[in-house]
């Protein structure tokens, strides 16, 4: 892994590279009854507690609301990928009234910034944000540019499956295969560490999410954790040390 030359990292949104607010969380309810009203026609009235939902990806979120409020599957998967846009409709109105911006953590935006291009080092996204509002998000960020692939949430209900699938992406577009221990997923919560140690690969916390600390990043089976991006040990592993 010391090796920058074969390394592909892939990098959590939430919480990782972006800041997580309070006024986005409850933004992110707002977002969810919207596609159920509008997507469904069925009202969502009960609570939805963020935290119950932490760590799913998009879609999951959705089919488990979907089952909650008695939507089969069949009908859940016709009408998913229109959900989907609803759910990216009032994310970027409101992004572009700039009633929702989303902030970068600087530390990771350094690290970013200071990542060189292929073939000197390989990275993208693994994010349960389906695409649409990763990108917009990362845009609004300042990550605009930073990015070009990456694995999202209304492709997998999994996160250790988006995992794989950043991996089978990034083959894709370098036309390479990458060993799984030259693979890193760099995420913020006890299932982006989960998802990365049942996908075979090298899981590196970072304490800047709104719920989990090194501790439990550790406990969770972390290979390393961290409470800033461009701690020592982090620019070693990706071949940035001075």
């Amino acid at each position: 892994m010391k090796n920058s030359h074969k390394t592909l990292v892939l990098f959590d949104i939430d919480g990782t590279l972006t800041q997580v607010t309070d006024k986005s969380i409850a933004y992110w309810e707002f977002r969810l009854r919207a596609v159920f009203e509008e997507t469904y026609h069925v009202p969502v009235t009960i609570p939805l507690d963020v935290n119950s939902y932490n760590g799913m990806v998009d879609k999951k979120i959705m089919w488990k609301i979907a089952q909650l409020v008695g939507i089969s599957r069949e009908r859940f998967d016709e009408k998913f990928l229109e959900g989907r846009d609803v759910f990216h409709k009032y994310l970027k109105a409101a992004v572009k009234d700039g009633s929702i911006t989303y902030a970068p953590i600087q530390d990771a935006m350094q690290l970013v910034r200071r990542l060189p291009p292929p073939p000197a080092i390989y990275y993208g996204l693994v994010t349960g944000n389906v695409e649409k509002n990763a990108w917009l998000k990362l845009k609004n960020a300042g990550y605009d540019g930073h990015f070009h692939f990456g694995a999202f949430g209304d492709s997998m209900e999994e996160r250790e499956d988006l995992v794989r699938e950043g991996i089978a992406q990034a083959k894709k577009r370098f036309g390479r295969t990458f060993l799984a221990e030259e693979v890193v997923v760099i995420g913020d919560t006890v299932h982006d560490i989960r998802a990365a140690k049942a996908a075979g690969v090298m899981a590196l916390g970072v304490a800047t999410g709104h719920l989990d600390t090194v501790a439990s990043l550790i406990a969770a089976g972390a290979d390393l954790a961290v409470s800033s991006l461009l701690d020592e040990r982090v620019l070693t592993l990706l071949g940035l040390s001075q």
